[in-house]
């Protein structure tokens, strides 16, 4: 029992650095500081300054790890409809995902929710080992408000 929570909590680490490594690869720094001064400003804080030093949004890596990582989500996963459930200030997102090539996959997934064409919320989730073939239900959450929103937009990237 020791060795499957040693490895368990190994696994949940391991990914949880690998989806810091895939957000500062495939993300701007001007996102990135929109981001966290939204986050500040919901939470009441002062917005930090962006930092001088930054990466070009034109980096060749930026690029290539945005080309690989939608590239190989394209055609990853197959999406059911939507479940949306807004309860103590959380948006909680059920969707069925179906794995549409012939290997097992891991995928992040994302709702988009807009009205017209703003970007009311994202809440993004996981689904983990999706056999070839195979159906799974994906969790997404987040904390922003759904309210009014007039389309979703289902997305997977970094599948592995």
């Amino acid at each position: 029992m020791k060795k499957v929570l040693k490895w368990t909590l190994g696994l949940g680490f391991g990914v949880f650095v690998l989806l810091g490594i895939i957000f500062q690869l495939t993300t701007t720094p001007e996102e990135r500081a929109a981001l966290r001064a939204a986050r500040e400003q919901r939470q009441g804080a002062e917005p930090r300054q962006p930092a001088e030093r930054q990466r070009p949004a034109e980096s060749a890596l930026y690029k290539l790890a945005q080309a690989v990582s939608t590239a190989a989500a394209a055609d990853t996963l197959e999406f059911g409809k939507p479940t949306v459930k807004s309860q103590a200030g959380m948006v909680t997102v059920l969707v069925e995902v179906t794995n549409k090539t012939d290997h097992q996959v891991s995928c992040v997934v994302t709702a988009t929710f807009k009205k017209g064409d703003t970007i009311l919320s994202a809440p993004t989730g996981a689904v983990n080992e999706v056999p070839a073939g195979g159906t799974r239900t994906a969790q997404l959450m987040s904390a922003d408000s759904v309210a009014g929103y007039d389309s979703i937009k289902l997305e997977a990237s970094t599948c592995f």
